[in-house]
């Protein structure tokens, strides 16, 4: 199991969390701060998915 598999669980509580603050309490904010709360996650997994070597890289396919 890579560290991606491990975090996209995370990923989909901050936004179920966000999307369930706005529907149930109405807090038009929650789902876009849920989306920010993300953007350093998705960064650094972007970040490391680029800086990988060839050898290091998960293999998907």
């Amino acid at each position: 199991m890579g560290r991606a598999k491990g975090r996209l669980p995370h990923l989909s509580i901050i936004a179920l969390a966000g999307v369930a603050l706005n529907f149930f309490v109405g807090w038009w904010w929650a789902d876009p701060a849920a989306a920010l709360a993300m953007t350093p996650i998705i960064l650094r997994e972007g970040l490391e998915g680029i800086r990988a070597k060839v050898g290091e890289a998960d293999a998907c396919c």
